[in-house]
């Protein structure tokens, strides 16, 4: 039986107050900001969180902001910028209240975006959020203080219209961008990429600015209408015209934003500016496969997608859904611990089917069994009726006599589960796995973070218990992070192929590497990594029918990839959507030649309505030779 909606409450943090002690006040005066907020769900409020909203230069940093982490500037308690509820920095005595004192000596004149936070920090899991942003304007010697609301507030929209043609073209074609701006939008734009770059990575025709590890389109790094980059001479209309010239071919994304200049400075979570994601893609000679991608539609809330898996009757279960129509349409499981959308810490995550038909899946997070060192308890889910019903979660024992928690974007108590499992020829189970060893204690560039560890764990129980079983691999000093997200798959030839996730983008490392592993004994033992071109985050792979292995990747944008030689070489790059955040992906072959393609976006851009949310999306794509 199936229902529309669960009704288990969705782990939630909300400020339901916001308060300033002062409207204006003189230089060297202070004010008091006070808060109240609640959770609702299995989750707790673990700390507050005040500072400038957007990244700041060291020497650009306010007075009394104490903490300057990753370029951004934060008032701490004990060297920590989780303000605790009753801590030294609060002012409020109440449970669930928060207030801070803000000292204005010293601040200079402008405008300055300030923003307060209560999350579920420092407690592991997902995280949950809610903020508040204000304005402190500095003219005169007076401070004018401007609430700017929080999650709800209108963004402000700058663009009419906005196009660029065409969006694929061959090495050393041209682009156009055109856009039409909304009434009195500022007429300076900026073209850039949306994240950081190595200097070396400059593209022709841009300009590396040094101090934000960026590279600007445009003579000064800007664009500015009826400037002598515009070839339109309309007002508020902005066409540029963009030569790929020495590019290398592929996928290159881009942010095209309105600024008043390059500082980047606006509210948190809703800049001042708007901005439009776009991806490009130089034409590549060996891409030669016909690739349709049909429009994306709107899944469910959230950001980071998580599975989907097609049953043998083709039935497609993605966490506590399913659909029988490519995905096209969905139904909800009356299983209320199958989370949605939410988190991957317990979601089931559907991952192999056994010949006679049954189907299991794992969740995402292992915890500690305590008192035995070495053992960790996962959840361990299954259908035995062609994914009628899904029954779990059972507690799945996973034996790993060197893993430790450790902290990656968050405390995780034992080994995490990366989605993917084959069936060796023996008919085990090999899991992929990541985590930290006892010995991994090689600290990352990613202050606070040790370099993790990709493995394989193996059962011989149809899923229920795991043993470790082999690395994958554990290398320092590549990428960001280490080996992390992967997936896992069985390639035409035989062997085993996994693609791993080494880091993300770090103004303090520029080579973040995706990169594969190839087993030709069963997962006993991996060779050394090759690296496909890309960098990426929490790839997924199929092996499609017609024998061309597929893999998503993402952050910027979503993508995808092809290799007609089992992973040897990759061709037809291409673009699913340009919005840089999240990347996380999934695909799963719906039909031959036809994949159903996953996605996740943090603010972005609704085609429905013209607003910004986060979201998760889905489109078909058709592929032949």
């Amino acid at each position: 039986m199936a229902m529309s909606s669960s009704s288990k409450s969705r782990p939630e943090i909300r400020l339901t107050s916001f308060n300033l002690s002062h409207e204006t006040l003189s230089v060297g005066e202070f004010f008091d900001v006070h808060v109240t907020a609640e959770a609702e769900g299995d989750v707790v409020i673990g700390s507050y969180v005040f500072r400038i909203s957007h990244p700041v230069r060291k020497s650009e940093v306010l007075p009394g902001f104490d903490l300057y982490v990753n370029s951004r500037a934060y008032m701490s308690d004990r060297g920590s910028y989780n303000l605790m509820d009753n801590g030294e920095r609060d002012l409020d005595p109440k449970a669930g209240a928060f207030g801070i004192r803000v000292d204005t000596l010293g601040w200079p004149e402008g405008i300055h975006y300030l923003t307060i936070f209560a999350h579920n920090r420092p407690h592991a899991g997902r995280h949950i959020v809610d903020y508040h942003n204000f304005s402190a304007t500095v003219e005169g010697g007076e401070v004018i203080l401007k609430d700017l609301g929080g999650k709800d507030a209108q963004p402000i929209s700058a663009f009419e219209s906005f196009s660029v043609k065409p969006e694929v073209l061959d090495p050393g074609g041209a682009f156009e961008i055109h856009i039409k701006a909304v009434g009195s939008a500022l007429p300076v734009w900026s073209l850039h990429h949306p994240y950081t770059i190595p200097a070396d990575e400059t593209l022709p025709g841009f300009e590396f600015n040094e101090d934000r590890k960026q590279a600007y389109y445009g003579r000064g790094g800007v664009l500015v209408d009826n400037g002598p980059d515009d070839l339109d001479p309309e007002a508020g209309v902005l066409r540029v015209k963009v030569d790929t010239t020495g590019w290398p071919v592929g996928v290159h994304n881009f942010t095209m934003e309105t600024v008043e200049d390059q500082t980047g400075a606006g509210p948190y979570g809703r800049s001042p500016r708007d901005y439009r994601d776009f991806a490009v893609k130089v034409r590549e000679p060996k891409d030669d496969l016909k690739i349709t991608v049909e429009p994306d539609r709107y899944f469910g809330k959230g950001t980071h997608f998580n599975t989907s898996f097609v049953l043998s009757n083709n039935r497609i279960i993605s966490g506590s859904r399913y659909s029988d129509d490519k995905g096209h349409t969905w139904e909800s499981y009356e299983n209320n611990s199958l989370e949605f959308g939410t988190t991957h810490a317990q979601t089931a995550m559907m991952s192999h089917e056994f010949a006679d038909g049954t189907a299991i899946g794992l969740a995402y997070r292992t915890l500690p069994r305590e008192g035995d060192k070495g053992i960790f308890i996962g959840k361990l889910y299954e259908t035995r009726d062609g994914g009628k019903s899904i029954q779990g979660p059972f507690d799945a024992v996973f034996y790993v006599p060197r893993a430790v928690g450790s902290k990656g974007h968050a405390y995780h108590p034992g080994p995490l589960y990366m989605r993917s499992i084959v069936e060796t020829k023996d008919g085990a189970l090999l899991a992929l796995m990541c985590g930290w060893f006892d010995t991994d204690t090689k600290e990352s560039p990613v202050k606070g973070q040790n370099y993790r560890r990709s493995f394989v764990c193996r059962s011989t129980d149809a899923g229920h218990t795991w043993e470790y079983y082999s690395t994958i691999a554990y290398k320092p000093n590549w990428g960001s992070e280490g080996w992390n997200e992967g997936a896992l798959r069985r390639l035409p030839n035989g062997d085993l192929i996994a693609a791993v996730r080494s880091g993300s983008d770090s103004a303090v490392w520029k080579d973040n590497p995706l990169c594969l592993f190839f087993s030709s004994d069963e997962g006993q033992t991996w060779s050394p990594p090759h690296r496909c071109g890309i960098d990426g985050v929490y790839p997924s792979l199929v092996v499609m029918s017609n024998g061309i292995l597929a893999c998503s990747y993402g952050r910027p944008g979503a993508k995808i990839m092809f290799s007609k030689d089992n992973g040897k070489t990759w061709t037809d790059h291409t673009s699913i959507h340009p919005e840089r955040y999240s990347g996380y992906t999934w695909i799963v072959e719906v039909s031959p030649g036809e994949l159903l393609y996953g996605f996740g976006l943090r603010n972005g851009l609704d085609p429905e309505t013209g607003e910004r949310r986060d979201m998760l999306r889905l489109t078909n794509i058709h592929v032949s030779r």
